[in-house]
Order: structure tokens, then sequence, then C-alpha cells
């Protein structure tokens, strides 16, 4: 057993020494993101679409625009006007996403004029800090001095894809000077008008707090940007779907007054430009098909999405999607490495078993891959990457390990059936006859066990209820000091010598006891069988009344405890002149007792449902014809008709746990019987119940 142990320990060490390798190798070196990203856009591709968020109206300068106004890039002039034609329709922020550090074309003054009597109006920089090699550009002097502008890079992940987006941005490499990104300070304008500015979340990050939202800044992570720079203040964006998330109107719709008053008011108003032949167009996760790139959008489109995704998470508590912290991905990883190896290592044996092992084998696989792209997906939907490449590659070295392994064990297990059936025929008798014997030690066992424990556990009662009452005794006499406490005073030299110090240790004296008491009251529950073992008794009841007498005597004064204060009226009505009964007398004072406390269990609970009840309980001998009884007698719950059947069946009972398991009767029984005697019971529901035992003069 040993050495088989050892060598599953090395097989499963070598194969998880593969799969790290594997997988952490790749990862240390960034070879996994691709592969990561891209299963990152298909799911962001699969969720559900949002509606459109009506806050935001993009402006766009449009192909047909160009051809119109015959200029690119479009004058300062026009650029003046429309701003002016925006401003007479009370937009709440006016976003110009189109650099004009210097004049283009004529009208710079006319431009300068709108852009200062226009309060609303962010417009954008452009810092080094971007990734499509443009060089920095300064903002409208007019909205520098106000401080109304923000940067308007955009940050490439290879392929011109946008997957984050910048909420602060240093100036340039060097410098400490940070300034929020262009859809950030559009989104901050907005707010202020909902009384909301940006504060210091007051973690370790020192993220933006905005409202009761967070922004955990984006840092570097070993399934998505290992290798990528992330200083800067970054975010991953939120697309809400593949395209038209926002209502859009042409320069020469709004220059032409050609829409309604109603559609601006308020509203954030976007300016930009939305003609491919500018070039201002980039991929997203939604433009990735299968092998290639399709379906592009527009810079200033980016823009207007991670403003509605500030706003959003803001105000309609929208889902900032965050990748695992590190302790979480290591966790996560782990999972898939370690089970996987760990159920083929140590279950080869059952795998090799069932029919078309390798088919199964791999089918199990298959749906495990799909789990975790289903895990992958509701992370998603919650706002959480759970990285689902690395996994999958983890998954998939086991299965070409397990086919390897699985073959190997397969050879050696066909060997193996061959010399063990030899060996079995050779050692079937000694088996069978080992099988026997130790069948007869067990049941043996068992029943010696049950009859140890339940016995004890009726003596156990007893300690737990003295305790009890001792428990409840020292209640009563630290009352009377805390009552006479002026009597001690400055008699003892310390507390601890003082009554009440002592009053206190024995309490808690007594409480570990009652702590101790119920430990070795749940070890015998565990051993409580079902079998009952035979015994030859010592026949020696000669008077059954004095025997009743003393019995109820020291009951009485075991069930009146503390914690109830409540002590059973037993009444006892006793034939005179019994002849001997043939039964040992131990066997019938564990008999009584068991119904004594049921029946002071029924009363009790009965009590505690009507105050005014006034319980009785009256055991009964006679002698009658060729017969003697003893019957218990309380006027408690009763029994219901249905249980009366199976009250005497093992186990069965109507208490918890802590008040039994459902032997006693069962025992009981068992031992009247085996004295020629019969145990039987009478109830009527809510009223009376009576056990009646009946034994051969």
């Amino acid at each position: 057993m040993s050495s088989n142990k050892d060598r599953l320990g090395r097989i499963l060490t070598i194969y998880l020494m593969l799969i790290v390798a594997a997988v952490y190798l790749p990862l240390n070196f960034g070879w996994i993101q691709p592969t990561e990203r891209f299963f990152y856009d298909s799911l962001i591709r699969l969720r559900p679409s949002e509606l459109i968020d009506e806050r935001i109206v993009i402006v766009c300068l449009t192909e047909s625009d160009i051809s119109s106004l015959r200029e690119v890039p479009v004058s300062d002039r026009t650029l003046a006007q429309l701003i002016v034609k925006l401003r007479k329709y009370h937009p709440g922020v006016i976003g110009l996403d189109l650099h004009r550090n210097v004049p283009v074309g004529e009208g710079w003054s006319q431009l300068q004029s709108a852009i200062k009597s226009t309060p609303q109006l962010v417009g954008v920089e452009k810092t080094s800090q971007g990734d499509f090699d443009a060089p920095e550009v300064a903002p409208n002097p007019e909205l520098q001095k106000k401080g109304m502008s923000g940067a308007s890079d955009l940050i490439d992940d290879g392929g011109d894809i946008i997957r984050r987006g910048y909420l602060y941005v240093r100036k340039s490499a060097g410098s400490s000077e940070q300034i929020p990104s262009f859809s950030l300070k559009v989104a901050l304008q907005y707010l202020e008008k909902e009384d909301i500015k940006p504060i210091d979340a007051n973690d370790s990050e020192h993220n933006l707090k905005l409202g009761n939202t967070v922004f955990p800044r984006l840092k570097n992570n070993q399934h998505f940007y290992s290798r990528e720079d992330i200083d800067d203040y970054q975010i991953l964006i939120n697309y809400p779907s593949a395209k038209n998330q926002f209502k859009t109107r042409s320069f020469s719709e709004i220059l032409n007054n050609d829409l309604s008053p109603e559609l601006l008011q308020n509203k954030i108003v976007l300016i930009g430009v939305c003609a491919p032949t500018v070039g201002d167009d980039f991929f997203t996760p939604y433009s990735r098909k299968i092998v290639d790139f399709s379906q592009e959008i527009f810079g200033v489109e980016i823009q207007a999405i991670q403003t509605s995704q500030i706003i959003s998470a803001v105000l309609d508590r929208r889902k900032i999607i965050q990748l695992l912290p590190w302790a979480g991905e290591f966790f996560w990883l782990l999972i898939w490495l370690l089970t996987p190896a760990i159920v083929l290592v140590t279950q080869a044996q059952t795998i090799i078993s069932k029919s078309n092992i390798f088919l199964n084998y791999i089918s199990i696989n298959i749906l495990i891959i799909v789990l975790i792209i289903l895990i992958g997906y509701l992370g998603l939907i919650q706002g959480y990457w759970i990285p689902i490449a690395s996994p999958i590659i983890a998954l998939l070295f086991n299965v070409m390990l397990g086919i390897h392994h699985l073959e190997i064990t397969k050879q050696k297990q066909f060997s193996f059936f061959l010399s063990k059936k030899l060996s079995e025929k050779t050692q079937e008798l000694e088996e069978i006859q080992f099988e026997l014997i130790a069948k007869e030690k067990l049941e043996a066992y068992e029943k010696l066990s049950v009859k140890m424990a339940h016995e004890i556990r009726n003596y156990l009662n007893s300690i737990s209820i003295a305790n009890d009452n001792c428990q409840y005794k020292l209640e009563e006499l630290k009352q009377i000091l805390a009552e006479n406490s002026f009597l001690f005073e400055g008699i003892y030299e310390s507390d601890e010598e003082s009554p009440s110090f002592l009053a206190e240790y024995f309490a808690q004296k007594f409480t570990n006891i009652e702590g101790a008491l119920d430990k070795i009251a749940l070890i015998i529950e565990s051993i409580l069988t079902e079998n009952l073992a035979d015994s030859e008794p010592e026949i020696s009841v000669k008077n059954i009344n004095e025997l009743i007498i003393r019995l109820v005597d020291e009951f009485s004064w075991q069930r009146n405890t503390a914690e109830q204060r409540w002590k059973p009226h037993i009444e006892l009505n006793l034939a005179s002149d019994l002849p001997p009964l043939q039964i040992s007398a131990l066997d019938l004072e564990r008999v009584l007792l068991n119904l004594l406390n049921n029946a002071c269990d029924s009363e009790f609970e009965k009590t505690l449902l009507d105050s005014e009840h006034c319980s009785r309980i009256t055991v009964t001998t006679s002698h009658e014809a060729s017969q003697i009884k003893i019957s218990v007698k309380d006027n408690a719950l009763g029994i219901r008709a249905e249980n009366l059947e199976q009250i005497f069946a093992p186990f069965w009972t109507t208490k918890n746990a802590a008040h039994g398991v459902g032997v006693g009767l069962f025992f009981s029984k068992q031992r009247i019987e085996k004295y020629h005697g019969t145990l039987t019971v009478q109830s009527r529901e809510g009223e009376w119940t009576e056990f009646t035992i009946t034994f051969p003069v």
C-alpha cells in the first residue's frame, strides 16, 4: 500500500511539473495573452445588447458634410458656427473631439469667441502616452485657460484594437502631472449638475470615487496585460453593443437647423469625425471575427462609450469590468491544474473499468471546457473577467498526459488482473471463513455497544440533571452574595479570595462539566445500533413494590432540575402481596426508568404549552389471576394513533437528537419479552398515555 501511494505521488508530481511548465512559462512570456483576449472579445460579443444611452448625442462630420462644405479639416469659421448653433439648443455639456490648438482655415477669432462664450464646452489635447505614434498636441488656448480640456489618447492593444481607456494620464513619460481623459472630463461636467464631484476612495490604490461608485484602476495581469505598462489610471471599456449606441446628427443638420430642439436639451453633445476617409477609426472587441476584423468605429464613438460608461456606472450602477486580483487568478488556475491531474492519477482504475474510456474521458474534459467558458461568461456579466485560456490549456495538457497514463495503466491492469484471478481462487475459502468470523464479532460488538451506550446515557442524564441543579443553586448563592456584598468589604486582601469570585469560579467549572457531558452524550449517540444482545439475568426481584418505591424516589430527586424548576408529581398505586417476579432487577429498573423518563418529558412539554396543566404520573401494580401487571400512566400529550404501531420500532422517535434516538422503547420491549412478558401501550392524543408490563406468574 505504501509503495503504491509513493508511485501515485511520483506520477502526480511529474504530471504537475509538466502542466505547470506548459502553462506558467507561456504566461510569464505573454504568449497566452492573444488567446485570452480572443475569448474576452468573443464573450463581449455574446452579451445581450444594451439600450441606447439617451443622454449622449454625437454630432459627426460625415462624408456628405465634407462634400457639401468642401473642407477637410473643417475650418474654424464653420466650427464656430456649429458651436453657436448648438448652444441655442441648451445642451448640458458640449465635447469637442477635434484639435484646435492652432488656426485652421479662416475664422480663428470667431472660434475663440464662441469657445469663450460657451462655458459648458470641453476640448481635447494629446499627450505623449498614447499608443498610436501621434505627437503631443496642446489644448485650445481658451480652453486651457479655463481648465476645460481632457486627453483624447486611446490605448492600442495590438492591431488598433481598443479594449481599455484612460481616466487620468500623464502629460509625458517623465512628468508627474496627470490630467483627466476627455471622456472623464465630459462626464465630470455632466455629473457636476447632479452635485457629484470626484474624490479619493481612500483605498490602497487611491482610486477615483464618484458618488457611491469606485473605479478600480487596471493593473498588470499575467493573463491579460502581463507585459504592458499600466502606470497611468486605466480601466477596461465596457462596450454596450456592436454599433448604433447613440443618436447621431451631421454637421449639415445642425448648421441648417434641421432637428427638434428637445433632442439636445440638457444632453451631452460630442463633436467629432465620422468619415472613413479622414482615418479616425478603430477596432473594438465587436470588430473581431473568427479570422479577420471588420466593423470599425470612430474615435468620437469610443469617447462617447467611455463617457457613457462613467455616467452609467455612477447613476445607473452599471457594472465596471475588472480583472481578478492576482490571488484570485492564482487559485482559479490552480484548481484546473490540480483537480484533473489528481482525479486522473487517483481514479485511473475506475476510468479504465468503464467502456469507451478514452471517448468518455475526452467528453468529460470537453464538458469541463464548456463549464469554464460558461463561468467566464457569467463572471463577465457580473463585471469580472475570469481567465479562460490558461485553464483550458491546462486541461488540454491534462488530456494528452491523461490518455498516455490511461493506456499504460490499462496494460498494467490487464497483466495484474490475470495474476489476481489465480490468487483469488486459492484464497476464496480463507476469505469466506474470515468474513464469517468477522461478521460474528462485529454483531457481538454492535450489540454490546448499544447496551453500554444506552445505559450510560440514562446515568449520564442523572449526572447532567445534578449538574444543572448545582448551577441553579449556585446562581441563587451568587444573588445572595450580590445582595449582601457589603458584609465582605475589607475582609479579603484580593478579589480572588472573595465568595463572589469563588462562586464565579465554580459556575465556570459547572459550565465546563456541562460541556463535557454534552460531548459524552454525542459520543454515545454515535455508537448506538439497532441490535440488542441477549444475556442471562439474575432472577432476584422478590419485592416489586420496594423496587418501584426506591426507583421513584431517586428519579423524582433527579428530575427536580434547576433549569426547569419543575418536579414531576408521581402517584403510587401498589397492590400488596405481590409474588416474586422472575426477572433481573436491573432489567426491570431500566425499563421502568425509560418509561418514567418518557412520561416526564411529555408532562414537561405539556406544562410549557399550558401553564395551568396539573401533571400527574401514576405507577400501578396489580395481580390478576396468573398475571402481574405494572403500568405507568401520564396525563400529558398522548400519542397520535398513526404512531402507536411504530412506537416500539428501533430508532423511531419524536424527540430531537439531544433527548433520544428512539431505541429506549425498543430495548425495553426486548428485555420484557426476554422474560416471556409483554409491553403494550394505550393512548388518547392530547389526554393520556399508559404503558403496561405484563408477566405470567
